[in-house]
């Protein structure tokens, strides 16, 4: 395992953790073993800081977020290589514009979308939020449920 080089506490700058330039400033952000990435950069870089986050002993199952600050090829080009590489992860697109956030993309838990937000009303300068997350599970309308609950509930039922 290598040594971790916080740029601040829980952020990890991955230029600045494997002491040289990797592309764009591609930071980890961690709680304990969840973390998310704020930007991946180029294809061809993506794989290498993919592989300087197992050194540092970061499980990839446990990647919760990739966040996209905007689609600059140079931030999000490796996007789709570390979708694959990182399954769990929920994919949020990031946009600022004079202190108004809007977030976008998908996320399988309302949780999710909430923490996103929650995640973005913390940075000082914020001062609106417009959280436009989707979540991707369905539920089943309420029509779907009547219709299951009569399916399996008539043979209980006494005839009228």
């Amino acid at each position: 395992m290598l040594g971790r080089r916080e740029l601040f506490p829980h952020v990890i700058e991955m230029n600045y953790q494997a002491r040289r330039r990797m592309g764009c400033c591609v930071y980890l952000v961690f709680d304990g073993d969840e973390w998310l990435l704020i930007d991946i950069g180029y294809e061809d870089t993506a794989r290498e800081i993919i592989d300087l986050i197992r050194q540092l002993d970061f499980p990839l199952s446990q990647c919760k977020y990739l966040v996209v600050t905007h689609a600059d090829a140079d931030h999000i080009q490796g996007l789709k290589l570390a979708q694959e590489l990182l399954p769990g992860a929920n994919d949020i697109e990031v946009r600022c514009d004079g202190g108004r956030v809007t977030l976008t993309g998908s996320a399988a838990h309302k949780r999710v979308k909430r923490d996103a937000g929650e995640i973005v009303w913390a940075i000082p300068s914020v001062n609106d939020v417009q959280n436009n997350i989707t979540i991707a599970t369905r539920r089943r309308s309420r029509a779907q449920v009547r219709e299951a609950e009569a399916g399996s509930s008539t043979s209980g039922r006494k005839p009228a």
